[in-house]
């Protein structure tokens, strides 16, 4: 045989995220991205229209706010392949924090806006009931800080790091070796902190399914955002729960990984905006200048003095939509009075 060699020669190959999968995954989120601002800036620039104030623009903007921070999360996701070893950590981070505080941003406004329509409309002795956009985003500051604190702790109590998983060995002859190696994110006890998270982010869920069932009877579209919410809610739990067991199992798959985990985030922010958006805009166009139409003499001079008050907006929002709601009834009555004379 042949004589042992003298010294070993040993290499490290950090594989990275193919460019070919990497560079469709960032213009889709860039995309994304822009679709999203698209909508706010049309939202800020019809936000007197009167399907855009029924609907509360400024919760409008948190929910697109928190979508942007979940495209971008993909955005960081990629990076870890460009930027170089020492950086892959913070990217990481940044990964985390986006989804994280993108997701309880976005889906925290859609469930917030169903918490007041609920308020305001469960029971007629509520009717008077005024809940502001700024008590609304008080109550979003306060998920948000949760998640904050969560994530806080978990960077000081057990920091991120960056461990090499193998991937395969080459040899070359028999003094040159090649390890193939690509670099994951982790934590003594990462999966501590990930059931937290997602315990914070379930209880959200099931408490925003409890609001659009309580709210489901409540017929005023332009109000009304449990449908949608109950949609979104199904495809975000449904998507969500599929991509982390999915992520999971292909954790140890470089390419796969990332595309499954990016194309996950990218669907359900995509389907969650069309679903709660894009019905509410094809309103506001189809019906840029409708007036809410009242019943009575008395209703009319209200509705009058309401909007000669230009300082008053909130308010004006939620006289209009008790309104709303006493013309539906005053409606219905008399349909149900017409079919019992017939």
């Amino acid at each position: 045989g042949k004589p042992p060699p003298d010294n070993l020669i040993i290499k490290e190959n950090i594989k990275t995220i193919s460019l070919h999968l990497l560079i469709p995954i960032a213009v889709l989120s860039c995309l994304g991205i822009l679709f999203s601002l698209s909508i706010l800036i049309f939202v800020a620039k019809k936000k007197n229209d009167r399907q855009i104030k029924m609907s509360s623009p400024n919760l409008n903007y948190c929910i697109l706010f928190g979508c942007i921070l979940c495209y971008s999360s993909t955005l960081f996701n990629g990076m870890g392949g460009i930027v170089g070893s020492g950086q892959r950590k913070y990217t990481c981070i940044a990964e985390i924090w986006s989804l994280s505080l993108g997701f309880t941003t976005a889906f925290g406004s859609v469930m917030l806006k169903t918490w007041r329509i609920f308020k305001i409309f469960d029971s007629v002795a509520k009717l008077k009931l005024i809940i502001k956009d700024k008590h609304l985003i008080l109550r979003l500051a306060q998920l948000l800080t949760i998640d904050i604190i969560i994530l806080v702790l978990w960077i000081i109590i057990d920091p991120i790091v960056i461990r090499n998983v193998d991937i395969g060995t080459v040899m070359y002859d028999d003094r040159n070796i090649i390890y193939n190696r690509f670099q994951v994110c982790t934590s003594s006890q990462s999966i501590v902190w990930l059931i937290a998270i997602f315990s914070f982010k379930l209880s959200m869920l099931i408490y925003g399914v409890g609001l659009a069932w309580r709210t489901r009877k409540v017929s005023i579209n332009s109000l009304n955002d449990s449908r949608s919410l109950g949609i979104t809610i199904y495809n975000i739990f449904v998507l969500s729960l599929t991509g982390m067991v999915v992520g999971m199992l292909s954790n140890s798959y470089l390419d796969v990984g990332f595309a499954l985990k990016a194309a996950f985030v990218i669907l359900c922010t995509t389907s969650s905006i069309c679903l709660v958006f894009i019905p509410m805009l094809m309103k506001a166009k189809a019906y840029p200048t409708t007036i809410i139409k009242v019943a009575t003499r008395s209703d009319r001079k209200l509705t009058n003095a309401i909007q000669s008050c230009s300082s008053s907006t909130d308010l004006q929002l939620e006289i209009r939509k008790l309104r709303l709601i006493i013309a539906e009834q005053k409606e219905k009555l008399q349909k149900y009075r017409l079919q019992q004379i017939g």
